[in-house]
C-alpha cells in the first residue's frame, strides 16, 4: 500500500503564501489601500492556523498506533473546509488548492510512515521471531512435564492483563478529568466561562494576550483550557484518587472472574472464562491471548493460585508507576481528551462578528443565525476610517443604522453599506441602536492599549473620547460582572434534536457488544421505534426452537423480561416528565444502565440480536418523550415569551413609578403570590415524603422485610385468586410495587393523617416568614429592593426562593418599606388560609405526585432486598439489602411452581429444593446450556445461591395448599401436566395455611 501520491515533495517544507502574477500582486496591493489590510500576512496567519489544527489531528492518529484509513485524510480535508467556510476567511481558489496540497502531502508522508509501521509491528513472521525464545521455552517445559504455573500466571498477567487495566483506566480517566472541571463555576455554562477568560484577561492586563485572544480566538481558548486543566490537577492527589478507584476496581473484577472461573475443567477454558466473565469491563488484546495458550502445560488450580499472587504485584507495581507518571504523559495516553471535549463545550459555533470579532452567543452549531449581545470597538477588530487610518471606536449596533459603509474581501473589495450587511453576512443578526454603547470593559481596554493596537494592525491610533481614559480597572471589572449576569439571565434558547442525542449514546452503549450490534442498529432509524408494543420473534429457527424449549423447560421467556424491562424504564421517563426539567444526556444512559443491569440479571440466554431491538425499542419510545419535555422546557423558558408574558405587569409597573404612585398592598399580594405561596408549597410536598415514610414504618407490615413478606403472603391467601398468586410468583417486583402502592394509597385514603403534617409544616413555613419580616422591619434598609433582599436572606435554606420570580419581581418598585411590611403580613395571612383549603380539597394521589421523593419507591428498595429469587422455586432472597456475597432462602417451595417438571413425564415437581439439593436427581435448564446436572452440584450453575441440604424438610403447609389447589391453573399457565399432588396436601385448608403461614413467620 502506497498513500504518498505523485507529488511526494509536497508538504516537506514550511508553507509560505506568495501571489502568483502580476494580476494577483495588484489585487492584493488595492486590496490592503482600501481596506488598510494586509491579505498576504492575513492569510498566511489563515494558513498557519489551519495547518495547526491538520497537525493536531495527524499526531492524534500516530499516537494510536493503528493502520492508516482512508477516513483520515478526509477528516484533515474537512477540518480544511470548515475553517475555510468561515466568512472572515479571505481565500480563493488558487490559495485553497496551495494549502491542501501542502498539507495532504505532509499528512500523506507521516500516514505513509504510521502505516509501514503497522505492518512491520503486525508482521507474522516478525511476531514468530520476537517470541521464538519463548515458545522454545514453552516447548522444552512441555515436553519434559514441567510446572509452568508461576511463569505462565506472570506472563498473563503482564501480557493480558496489565495493558488491558492501563487501557481500561486512560479510557476512563479523560471522562473523569471533564466532570471534574465541569464541577467548578467556570466551565458550568458557555458564558460563565467566557466570564472568566475576560475576567483572567484584566487581572494579568498584557496586551499580547488581548492580541492573543482578539485574533486568535480559538487558540486562546484551547490554550487556557490546558492551562487550566494542568493547574487544577497540579498536586496529583485529585488525579491519584480517581486513578486508585479505577485500578482497585478493576483488581477486584479480575479478581471476581478468577473464582468465578475456578470450577472450568482446562487452562484453555479457565483464562477463556476470565475474559469472557471481564466482558466490556476490561478489554483482553486476543493477539496477546493467542500467544498465552500456545504450549501451556499448566495445572489449572496451581495456576489460579500463582495468578491472584501476580494480580496484587501488579497492581501494587501499576499503582506506584502511574503515580510517578508527569501529568502530560497521562493526558497523551488519554482516549478521550479534556481539553478537546471542554472546547466543544465553551465554543459554540465559533463564529465572531465579521466586524468586531466577538464571539457569537448561540450555543452548539445547530443555530441557522448568528449574534452577539455585547458587541466591541470595531477597531478591536482590524477596522479603521479610510480616509484618516484610523481605528474604529464605533460598535457594530451603531453603524448599521448609519449612512456609512464598509469594504472587506467579502465585498470583493467594494464598498457597501453597514445597514446592507446582511446581504454579505445573511447568518448574521446585528441589533440596530444607535444609542448602543461599548461596554466599560472594552473601553478600558482600547484607551489603555490604543498605541499598541495601532501598532500590531498598521494603522493610526484611534480618536478616544475623553471619558474612555478616566475608566478604571475596577470600573471595567465592575462593567463586565453587569454585562454577563444581563446576558446569563436572558439567553435565546435553541431546541436540539433529542433524537440525535440519544442515538449517540445508544451507539456508545452498542459499541462494546461488537460491529454485529452496531450493523444490527443501523438497519432501523430510531425516530421508527418504539411506537408500537414490543413484541420478541426469534429470527432463526434455532432460536424459535430454544424459545419453545426455554417454555417447556419453565425458563421465563423474553417477551416477560422485555415487558419487565420496558416497565421499568417507562417509570423512570415519567417521573423525568413530572419533574418538567430539560433533557440531560444522563437521562438516556440511565435508561441504558437500567436495561443493562435486568439483563445481566435475566436468568436466560440474551442474544445480540434481542438486546439491540430492546434498546432500539425503549430508547425510541423514551426519546419521543424526552423530545417533548425538551421542547416544552424551551417554550416555557423561552426569553422572549417570558418578557411577553410579563410585559403588561412591567407596564403597568412602570405608569405607576413614572406617576408616582405607591404600589404597597399591589407588590405585597405579588411577592406573596408569585414568591412565597409556591415556596412554601415545595417545602411542604419537600418534607411529607419523610412524614409517609415514618408513618408506613409504624405500620406492622412494614416495620422489617420478613413483616413485609408475611403481610403479602397473608394478603394473597385471603384474596386466594390463581391470577395473584401467578403474578406474585412470576412477576415479583412487578408485584411488589403493585403492591405497596396499593397500601399506601389505602392507609392515607382518609387524609386526616396526611393533612396533620401539612398543617405542620405550614405553620412552620408561615412562622419563618413571619419572624424573617418581622426582622427585616428592624433593620436599616435604603429601599424596598434592600428590604426584601433581607427577607430572602433571612430565610436562607428554610425556604426555596425561585430566583427568576424574585428578579421580575424586583423591577420598577415604588413602594414605601413600612406600609409594604405591614400589607405583606396581612397578605401571608390571606396565603396561609388559601394553602390550608387547597391542601384539604386535594387528593392523595394528586399529592403523591407532586413529591419530590416517592414514598412508594423509597419503601420498594428497602423491602425488596436484592430482588433475587431462587432459580429453582423463586422463593425471594432473605438476605437483605444488595450487597451480601450469597442469596439464601429459610423456607423453600415446592419447584413446580418456579415451573420445573419431571422430563419423562412433564408433570410439576412436588419436592423443594433442600432434599433435591442432596438427592441424585439432575436438572436441566437454559443456564447448563440445555445439558443435564447434577443438583448436589448445583453451585457450578448457581454460585451465588446457597440451598441448606435437608433431605426431611417439607413445603409449608401454605405452599402445599397453594399447590394442591391450583395444579390444573399452574400446569396450564406452564404448559406442563398437572403435578402428582399427595392426598394429604389436597386435605389442608385455608385455615390451617394460615395458620402455618404464621408459624414460619413467628406470628402468634
Amino acid at each position: 500500500m502506497n498513500c504518498v501520491g505523485a507529488d511526494d515533495q509536497l508538504g516537506d517544507k514550511l508553507f509560505k503564501y506568495k501571489p502568483k502574477g502580476r494580476r494577483e500582486k495588484l489585487k492584493h496591493k488595492v486590496t490592503g489601500w482600501l481596506t488598510w489590510t494586509d491579505p498576504v500576512k492575513a492569510r498566511q496567519e489563515t494558513a498557519d492556523s489551519i495547518i495547526s489544527s491538520c497537525n493536531d489531528s495527524i499526531n492524534d492518529k500516530i499516537k494510536r498506533k493503528t493502520n492508516y484509513h482512508d477516513t483520515y485524510i478526509q477528516e484533515i480535508l474537512h477540518i480544511i473546509d470548515e475553517k475555510l467556510s468561515n466568512p472572515k476567511v479571505d481565500a480563493d481558489i488558487e490559495f485553497e488548492v496551495s494549502l491542501k496540497q501542502h498539507i495532504c502531502g505532509s499528512a500523506a508522508r507521516e500516514f505513509q510512515k504510521m502505516h509501514e509501521d503497522f505492518i512491520q509491528e503486525n508482521d507474522p513472521y516478525k511476531c514468530l521471531q520476537k517470541d521464538k525464545n519463548k515458545f522454545c521455552a514453552g516447548f522444552k517445559d512441555v515436553f519434559y512435564k514441567r510446572d509452568q504455573c508461576q511463569k505462565k500466571a506472570e506472563e498473563f498477567t503482564n501480557q493480558c492483563l496489565k495493558p488491558a487495566v492501563e487501557n481500561f483506566i486512560y479510557r476512563s480517566l479523560g471522562l473523569n478529568i471533564i466532570d471534574e472541571m465541569l464541577t467548578g463555576e467556570e466551565f458550568s455554562t458557555r458564558m460563565s466561562f467566557q466570564y472568566s477568560v475576560l475576567m483572567d484577561l484584566i487581572s494579568r492586563n498584557e496586551f499580547e494576550l488581548y492580541l492573543y485572544y482578539i485574533c486568535s480566538y480559538e487558540d486562546y481558548l484551547k490554550s487556557q483550557i490546558s492551562d487550566r486543566i494542568k493547574k487544577h490537577f497540579s498536586d496529583g492527589s485529585i488525579l491519584g484518587e480517581i486513578e486508585d478507584r479505577h485500578l482497585e476496581s478493576s483488581i477486584s473484577n479480575i479478581n471476581g472472574a478468577i473464582k468465578k472461573a475456578i470450577a472450568t475443567d482446562s487452562l484453555k477454558t479457565f483464562v477463556e472464562e476470565i475474559c469472557k466473565e471481564l466482558g466490556d469491563k476490561l478489554v483482553i488484546s486476543q493477539d496477546a491471548l493467542g500467544a498465552f495458550l500456545v504450549l501451556n502445560n499448566a495445572d489449572q488450580k496451581q495456576f489460579a493460585h500463582w495468578l491472584t499472587v501476580s494480580v496484587k504485584d501488579m497492581a501494587e507495581a501499576l499503582r506506584t508507576d502511574i503515580q510517578n507518571r508527569p501529568f502530560e504523559t497521562k493526558l497523551s495516553h488519554l482516549h478521550v481528551k479534556p481539553h478537546v471535549e471542554l472546547f466543544n463545550r465553551v465554543i459554540g459555533c465559533g463564529q465572531q462578528c465579521p466586524f468586531c470579532a466577538v464571539p457569537c452567543d448561540a450555543g452548539g452549531k445547530l443555530h441557522t443565525e448568528h449574534f452577539a449581545s455585547l458587541h466591541r470597538p470595531q477597531g478591536l477588530g482590524e477596522h479603521r476610517w479610510k480616509r484618516t487610518e484610523q481605528l474604529m471606536t464605533d460598535i457594530c449596533s451603531s453603524l448599521i443604522v448609519s449612512g456609512k459603509t464598509f469594504c472587506c474581501s467579502a465585498t470583493k473589495d467594494e464598498w457597501h453599506l453597514y445597514k446592507n450587511y446582511k446581504e454579505i453576512y445573511p447568518n448574521w443578526d446585528i441589533c440596530p441602536d444607535v444609542s448602543l454603547e461599548a461596554s466599560d470593559y472594552w473601553k478600558y481596554v482600547m484607551a489603555k492599549y490604543n498605541q499598541e493596537f495601532a501598532k500590531a494592525y498598521m494603522a493610526k491610533p484611534a480618536d478616544i473620547p475623553p471619558a474612555w481614559n478616566n475608566i478604571t480597572e475596577q470600573q471595567a471589572k465592575e462593567s463586565l460582572k453587569e454585562s454577563f449576569n444581563i446576558n446569563l439571565s436572558f439567553p435565546r434558547q435553541q431546541t436540539s434534536n433529542i433524537f440525535t442525542s440519544v442515538s449517540l449514546e445508544l451507539r456508545k452503549n452498542l459499541k462494546r457488544k461488537g460491529s454485529h450490534a452496531c450493523e444490527l442498529l443501523s438497519k432501523e432509524n430510531l425516530k421508527d421505534c418504539g411506537q408500537e408494543t414490543f413484541t420478541y420473534k426469534p429470527q432463526k429457527i434455532t432460536d424459535k426452537a430454544k424459545a419453545l424449549w426455554a417454555r417447556v423447560r419453565g425458563s421465563k421467556t423474553k417477551q416477560e423480561i422485555a415487558d419487565s424491562i420496558i416497565s421499568a424504564c417507562n417509570d423512570y421517563v415519567s417521573d423525568k416528565i413530572k419533574k418538567k426539567t430539560n433533557y440531560h444526556d444522563t437521562y438516556i444512559q440511565e435508561i441504558l444502565h437500567i436495561i443493562d443491569e435486568r439483563l445481566n440479571k435475566a436468568d436466560v440466554n440474551i442474544e445480540i440480536e434481542f438486546e439491540v431491538s430492546l434498546k432500539q425499542h425503549i430508547c425510541g419510545s423514551a426519546a419521543r418523550e424526552f423530545q417533548k419535555i425538551h421542547s416544552d422546557f424551551i417554550q416555557e423558558n423561552d426569553p422572549y415569551k417570558c418578557l411577553q408574558k410579563n410585559k403588561e405587569k412591567f407596564c403597568t409597573d412602570f405608569k405607576d413609578v413614572f406617576h408616582e404612585r405607591d404600589q404597597c398592598q399591589k407588590k405585597a399580594q405579588e411577592f406573596t403570590k408569585q414568591i412565597l405561596k409556591p415556596a412554601v408549597e415545595n417545602e411542604v410536598y419537600r418534607s411529607l415524603h419523610i412524614d409517609i415514610i415514618q408513618e408506613l414504618k409504624g405500620k406492622e407490615e412494614f416495620s422489617t422485610r420478613m413483616s413485609f413478606q408475611y403481610s403479602i403472603l397473608l394478603d394473597l391467601i385471603s384474596k386466594d385468586t390463581f391470577e395473584t398468586f401467578n403474578r406474585y410468583i412470576c412477576s415479583y417486583e412487578e408485584f411488589v410495587k403493585q403492591w405497596i402502592s396499593k397500601r399506601i394509597k389505602e392507609i392515607f385514603s382518609s387524609q386526616s393523617a396526611v393533612c396533620e403534617f401539612e398543617e405542620r409544616h405550614l405553620k412552620s413555613c408561615i412562622t419563618h416568614i413571619n419572624a424573617a419580616i418581622k426582622k427585616a422591619k428592624t433593620e436599616k434598609s435604603d429601599s424596598l429592593n434592600k428590604f426584601v433582599e433581607n427577607i430572602c436572606t433571612e430565610l436562607g435554606n428554610k425556604l426555596v426562593i425561585s430566583q427568576d420570580a424574585l428578579n421580575a419581581f424586583m423591577v420598577l418598585n415604588n413602594a414605601d418599606q413600612e406600609q409594604f411590611g405591614h400589607w405583606l403580613n396581612k397578605c401571608v395571612e390571606e396565603m396561609t388560609e388559601s394553602l390550608r383549603e387547597k391542601f384539604e380539597n386535594t387528593k392523595f394521589h394528586t399529592k403523591l405526585s407532586e413529591l419530590h421523593v416517592k414514598p412508594d419507591k423509597e419503601l420498594f428498595n428497602e423491602m425488596i432486598g436484592c430482588g433475587q429469587q431462587c432459580p429453582f422455586c423463586k422463593i425471594p432472597c432473605e438476605a437483605g439489602a444488595k450487597d451480601h456475597k450469597q442469596h439464601f432462602a429459610s423456607v423453600h417451595r415446592s419447584q413446580g411452581l418456579g415451573q420445573y417438571r419431571w422430563d419423562d413425564s412433564k408433570e410439576l415437581i412436588t419436592d423443594v429444593c433442600t432434599s433435591l439439593v442432596i438427592s441424585d436427581k439432575r436438572f436441566c435448564c437454559e443456564d447448563t446450556n440445555d445439558e443435564w446436572h447434577d443438583y448436589k452440584q448445583y453451585q457450578e450453575i448457581y454460585p451465588d445461591w446457597n440451598i441448606p441440604p435437608d433431605g426431611s424438610f417439607e413445603a409449608s403447609d401454605y405452599w402445599k395448599y397453594v399447590m394442591a389447589k391450583y395444579n390444573k391453573a399452574f400446569a396450564d399457565e406452564y404448559d406442563a401436566e398437572s403435578a402428582d399432588i399427595p392426598d394429604a396436601w389436597k386435605r389442608i385448608t385455608k385455615e390451617e395455611a394460615k395458620k402455618s403461614l404464621k408459624k414460619s413467620f413467628n406470628k402468634n
